[in-house]
Formats: structure tokens, sequence, C-alpha cells
């Protein structure tokens, strides 16, 4: 399902919403797991996927901006929305949008892939979870809140600290790296009581860390859980049971950033 499902929705959502047709989405996909270093490729094959991925929103970039100039009406999308937003009279510059598309690919597609197969994996393995959600389907978002915090894909991010710190016994000084580890704040018992149990009826959920926080919360997670919803919604709606296939899932290994699938077998049920 990583193949056929869970990487082509965020990505044909984020072609979408640029305004570009739906057959680009593959490579956005592809684009997006090559930055984020969760696909096995040489430094070469990366620098390669990399450099392809600024040369196709700036020559989409480009277009739109010489459409404009000619008194052509741009096509609905982020990248024409981008292009001819203002503030008092001030505009985002060409670079400055070029950069802003490749952000939100590789934001937009990534992550949520593996969210998406975390959730369908959830479902396959639990099956009173599954049963309770389809008589309370409200309770979908907390399922999503819940994944997140009990196995989210995002385990960890690092920062630069802006000055020094005392944490425990620990000196960090100003200008030093620091990982966070967002699935170890995830599972403190402090303030997760029995961290290890899947609860959907937990009232903190909103304290987990798996899409940050504060200036740092992700940007586009409001996007990735209308996904999450939708894809939840539409497989309890369609599906008369839901399994784990013949063959064993394979973790994702490539990253040591996130917590997924590689490769996930579900039986749908279907004949």
């Amino acid at each position: 399902v990583v193949g056929a499902i869970t990487s082509v929705l965020p990505a044909r959502v984020m072609m979408r919403l640029f305004g570009q047709p739906d057959e680009d989405a593959i490579q956005c996909r592809d684009w997006a797991t090559a930055f984020m270093l969760s696909a096995d490729l040489t430094p070469e094959e990366r620098q390669a996927s990399n450099e392809a991925m600024v040369q196709y929103f700036t020559d989409c970039v480009m277009d739109l901006a010489d459409e404009e100039k000619s008194g052509k009406a741009l096509r609905d999308g982020l990248i024409p929305a981008m292009l001819t937003a203002e503030i008092d009279g001030e505009r985002l510059t060409l670079e400055e949008v070029i950069r802003f598309c490749v952000t939100l690919v590789v934001a937009g597609a990534e992550t949520t892939t593996f969210l998406l197969a975390n959730l369908l994996w959830y479902l396959a393995e639990m099956p009173a979870v599954r049963k309770r959600l389809i008589a309370e389907p409200d309770r979908i978002p907390a399922f999503i809140d819940e994944s997140l915090r009990h196995s989210g894909p995002p385990q960890r991010l690092f920062r630069v600290a802006t000055r020094d710190v005392e944490i425990g016994d620990k000196q960090i000084k100003k200008g030093d790296w620091v990982a966070l580890f967002f699935g170890a704040a995830n599972h403190d018992d402090q303030v997760f009581p029995d961290p290890e149990r899947f609860d959907l009826a937990r009232s903190n959920l909103n304290r987990q860390l798996s899409m940050g926080l504060g200036i740092h919360h992700c940007l586009g997670f409001a996007v990735a859980k209308l996904e999450a919803q939708a894809l939840v919604e539409a497989v309890l709606a369609r599906f008369p049971s839901i399994a784990q296939g013949a063959k064993p899932p394979v973790p994702q290994q490539t990253s040591l950033l996130t917590k997924s699938f590689a490769q996930l077998f579900i039986d749908f049920g279907v004949k």
C-alpha cells in the first residue's frame, strides 16, 4: 500500500494544490524521499534528483510569471497565488516562490506518506480499534493524533541552541547542534500515563509533539490530517475487513528521522 496508496495520495494533493497535472505526482514523491534521505540513493543520484526538482519548479514559476506579464489570466493554484499575493504593495520574489514550492513538496509528500502507512497498519493490527471507529467515526481525529503520539513518522529533528542552557546535568552551549527526539517525548509517562498503550480516550493528545510546537509547528499539518481522515473514512466505509497481508511489512530504514514502512501489505478482504 505504500507504493499504491499512501505515497500517491499526498503527492497528488500537492500537485493539485500547485495547479499542476496529476501525472507529475510520482516524480513529486520521488523528489521528496530523495531530499529527505528516505530513499536509498547515492550522493550523486540524490543531487541529481534535487536539481531536477528545483528545475521543475523554476520552469513552472518562470512560465507563470511570463504569462502574468503578458496580461493573461492565471489558472487557479498555489503557485499563481504566491506569484500574485501582495502585502503593502510588496510581493514575493521569484526565487522565494521557487523555494516555497520546494519546501512544500518535501514537507507535503514525504512525512504524510509515512503517516498514512502507519494508520493503515494500526487498522490492520487493532481490530477492536477499527470496530470502535466504525461505530464512532467522530473518534477518527483522536485515532490520528494517538497514532502520531504512539508511533509518529517524525521521530527526531535537529536544532541549534540559541543560548547556553543546562538540562538535567548536561550543559548545552550556544551554537551546539541538538537532536530533539519527538518519539521519546511522546512516550514520557509523566505526560502520557502508560505510554505504550494505544488509547483513543487520552484527554491530552494535543500535547503530542510529532508535528512540532510553537513556531516550529508543521505548517501543513491541517492538510495532512485532512488527507489522513479522508483515507481512514474511505477504508472503513468500503472494505469489509482489514488485515495484514501474506507478506510481512518492511520497515523504513533508510532515514533515521522517520518511523514507518518501506513496504506494507494489507488484505482488504476483497476477492
